[in-house]
Parts: C-alpha cells; sequence; structure tokens
C-alpha cells in the first residue's frame, strides 16, 4: 500500500515537469534571420551583404534573429541560449547577437566575450534607445533593425579601423553625448582647480587645453552595400559573455 502511494505521489509530481513543452530554437540559414516574417526581402538583402562585408573584412559576426514568441521561455535566457547554439562569432568569440520577439515584443543584444571591450552594455542601450526602440513601438520592424545593425556596424567599423561599403560614413555618432559630457566636466573641474591654485601655473593649462581638440568625422556618401557579400557558411563557434542589454517596447 505504502509503495502504491509513493508511486502515486511521484507521478503527481512529475506531471508538470512532462507537461512543460520543449522549447525548440530556430536554424540560421543566414546572417539576418526573420523567423516571424515581418522584414522586407530588400532589408534582409541588404543587411546579409553588410555582415558578410563585416565578416570578410574583420572576422566579426553581427547576427539577427527575429521570432514570433518565447514559447515560454524568458527572453534574457532564450537570447543566451540561442546564441551558444548558433555559436554566433568567431574563435575569440567577437561576435553579436539581436534577438527580437514580435509577440512579447521584446529586444534583447547579447554580446560575445571578445566584444564586450568595446561593445559596453551602455553603447548598447544607447543603440537600442536612440535607434531601435522607437521604430519597434511603432511596429515599422524593417527601420529599426536597419538603423539598429547599422548603428553597430558602425561601432564595429570604427573599432577596427575600417570603412564599410554599406553604412554611411560619420552618420552614427554612438556614445558622442557621453563624450561631450565627459569633456565639459574635466574643463570645469580644471578651471576650477587653476583657480584654486591661483594661476601659479601661467600659461599651462592653456597647452593641456589646446591638445584636448576632438576628432571630427568626415563626410560620406550612402552605399547600399549590393555588391558580391552575402553568402554564409555558418557562425564561427564563439560564445556570448552572458551581458548585454534587454528592452520592452
Amino acid at each position: 500500500m505504502k509503495k502504491r502511494i509513493i508511486l502515486i505521489i511521484g507521478i503527481l509530481v512529475l506531471i508538470p515537469f512532462l507537461l512543460v513543452a520543449k522549447v525548440t530554437y530556430p536554424t540560421p540559414t543566414q546572417w539576418v534571420n526573420d523567423f516571424a516574417g515581418v522584414l522586407s526581402s530588400s532589408t534582409i538583402r541588404q543587411l546579409n551583404n553588410l555582415a558578410l562585408e563585416i565578416k570578410q573584412k574583420t572576422g566579426f559576426e553581427l547576427a539577427v534573429a527575429i521570432v514570433k514568441d518565447l514559447q515560454g521561455e524568458e527572453y534574457y535566457t532564450y537570447a543566451n541560449k540561442l546564441y551558444e547554439k548558433w555559436g554566433v562569432g568567431s574563435k575569440d568569440d567577437k561576435g553579436c547577437l539581436i534577438l527580437i520577439v514580435v509577440n512579447e515584443r521584446k529586444l534583447k543584444v547579447e554580446i560575445g566575450y571578445g566584444a564586450e571591450g568595446f561593445i559596453t552594455d551602455g553603447l548598447a542601450g544607447e543603440i537600442a534607445d536612440n535607434y531601435m526602440v522607437p521604430y519597434l513601438r511603432n511596429s515599422n520592424w524593417d527601420q529599426s533593425v536597419l538603423q539598429g545593425y547599422l548603428a553597430f556596424a558602425s561601432v564595429i567599423g570604427k573599432h577596427y579601423e575600417v570603412q564599410f561599403d554599406g553604412v554611411p560614413e560619420g552618420s552614427y555618432q554612438i556614445g558622442s553625448k557621453t563624450s561631450a559630457r565627459s569633456v565639459i566636466k574635466f574643463i570645469f573641474g580644471f578651471i576650477i582647480l587653476m583657480l584654486i591654485l591661483g594661476g601659479r601655473m601661467g600659461f599651462l593649462p592653456f597647452l593641456f587645453l589646446g591638445g584636448m581638440s576632438g576628432g571630427r568625422s568626415s563626410g560620406g556618401n550612402w552605399s547600399s552595400g549590393s555588391g558580391g557579400f552575402g553568402g554564409f557558411g555558418g557562425f564561427g563557434g564563439g560564445m556570448s559573455g552572458g551581458g548585454g542589454i534587454g528592452r520592452g517596447f
């Protein structure tokens, strides 16, 4: 009798776990994967061309996954597992995955270990807030993915000191607001310090201030990136750093 009771209790405990459907992850067929069918073919083609150009010139892998739903999984977990299963990034883990969930209206940027040094959470958040979320709120999927992708590509190009044909040069000033505030705070603090010292350092402060002129981004013409790029041979087997940012829209 006791064994039967134990067996029944065991079955009742296992039932909830057995009823939970296993989450399935889609298989990538290209750099920019739209499993929800919300992007235009021209946007997908343009970004896949740019993705391969980025890969060829830098080794960096910038991927996109748009899915309908999360199948009950939390979106941070889903993005992390999808990144790992796809193996986004080169062997030194330089990669980034942009995940958009249509039904749950979630955005997650997953960053590889090797990219965390120059694609910080703060910078990824700035790109999401300025270039993606405003379009996502209006369900303008094409512009959201296009503008966000180009902004990330601009950051990658700046880091590797290369210019991509598919990115308008000088159009994406990522981090410029933060940098400007930092310079202003530095100058303000420096002036106060000079006043406290009573000017005993002579003209030395002006030498420092004179050398602080920042670089000026040069203008450039827009190129559609419609060259011979676009092939996809699979990702390089990178690993996620477990960080990145998430947004609801």
